[in-house]
């Protein structure tokens, strides 16, 4: 499935059976986040090998999370560690066909794998976003995802698919640039995403 959406990107992957592999460890399952010991465990590869996990998540807001090139060289200076976790984390509840009410058609593995490759929200600043002091992500000199045909966005509509949503507004007397709903680097609903803008491929 993944393949499929990488497909217009020029992306392709290389899987078989043989490559997955399933581990029974209740210490890497439930309410934590922190995925350090199981990556370090289990990561394979090198950097043209993307570590896909497929964990159990208690935390129903929680669908994944990935390593970031630009961020972990920063943050992880030792390049052994580095390596050891890269890779991408998917809560079992955002599956195809799972019981999420919008996290269902596994689009957060999608999106997951768009920050393993260097992409960013377009509701981002350069890669902030969290954080007591949000910076303004419609300032004009702002560089939210450092990519210039995904329209700057302040609201990340999570679960949402609203095609008119433009929490970024053009001056008096401009017409709407609506907000990118269906680009997979938003928060939008699984049934909403379905493409990377060429400036993100």
């Amino acid at each position: 499935m993944i393949k499929t959406h990488y497909t217009p990107t020029g992306i392709t992957f290389n899987h078989n059976k043989a490559m997955t592999k399933w581990y029974v460890n209740s210490s890497w399952a439930g309410d934590s986040t922190n995925f350090d010991e199981m990556k370090a465990t289990l990561h394979v590869g090198d950097y043209k090998t993307i570590n896909l996990y497929i964990r159990n998540i208690t935390d129903e807001e929680y669908g994944g999370t990935c390593s970031h090139p630009w961020l972990t060289k920063k943050d992880i200076p030792d390049k052994t560690r580095r390596l050891a976790l890269d890779g991408c984390v998917v809560a079992t509840f955002s599956l195809p066909n799972s019981y999420h009410p919008f996290m269902n058609q596994g689009k957060t593995a999608v999106h997951e794998m768009g920050h393993w490759f260097g992409l960013w929200h377009p509701f981002e600043n350069g890669g902030i976003w969290d954080g007591p002091n949000r910076p303004d992500a419609c300032r004009l000199s702002n560089p939210d995802d450092n990519v210039t045909d995904t329209p700057k966005m302040l609201m990340a509509g999570v679960g949402l698919c609203v095609e008119t949503q433009n929490s970024c507004r053009e001056p008096a007397g401009q017409p709407p640039i609506y907000d990118p709903v269906h680009n997979y680097m938003t928060y939008s609903s699984d049934a909403c995403l379905d493409r990377f803008s060429d400036g993100q491929v």
